[in-house]
């Protein structure tokens, strides 16, 4: 069995935690409603901040899990220029330290969940390509929690190439450490979003 190497799945499953789902779908619903112009992302996400850490999310990484809880529990649709003026206003150093992440995140045109499953859609229809990783527009994903933790269901090919194609099928991520499990075609992967992904000390 080929062994992947953490460089080749690392921007994959950061991705895949954004709620970036998989290729193939189509013909997929559209978003209820927009987010009104004085209730911007930030602000649901900074207002969620304490709820998570009270929930036992991991300090160093409560925006994540703040914006996985706005996209798990509203209709409303989220654009990828918000996720970066999020990112450029709370994180300004991400961009620098996380090029390939920051400037693939800038490819999302939209993200909405719709009955429990999340629907992406990025810019212009292409393909988001971040190494061996490869997104096609109008991808979904089924998210849903258990035990604390967040499981992305249904995954349905975000897929990769190293020596030859795989593809996500399940991907769970623990909000109080950061670990991260990773179900592919090609067997399984452990690692931790802060110390194998963000490089936090």
């Amino acid at each position: 069995m080929y062994r992947f190497k953490k460089s080749q799945l690392v921007p994959m499953l950061l991705c895949a935690l954004l709620l970036v789902g998989c290729h193939g779908t189509r013909n997929i619903p559209g978003p209820v409603h927009s987010r009104g112009e004085t209730e911007d992302l930030r602000d649901k996400i900074n207002a969620l901040k304490s709820k998570v850490k009270a929930e036992g999310a991991d300090p160093q990484l409560l925006g994540l899990a703040a914006f996985i809880q706005v996209i798990q529990n509203s209709p409303e649709l989220t654009t990828g220029d918000e996720i970066i003026a999020t990112l450029d206003a709370d994180q300004p150093d991400f961009k620098v330290k996380n090029k390939t992440i920051y400037e693939s995140l800038s490819q999302i045109d939209k993200i909405y969940n719709r009955d429990g499953v999340v629907y992406i859609t990025t810019k212009n229809q292409q393909v988001i390509r971040m190494g061996k990783l490869n997104i096609e527009n109008a991808s979904s994903a089924k998210v849903v929690n258990q035990n604390g933790q967040v499981v992305l269901q249904n995954v349905n090919g975000l897929y990769g190439k190293a020596l030859f194609k795989f593809y996500v099928n399940t991907l769970t991520y623990n909000t109080s450490n950061g670990d991260i499990k990773a179900e592919l075609s090609v067997g399984k992967k452990n690692m931790n979003l802060k110390k194998d992904i963000l490089k936090m000390n």
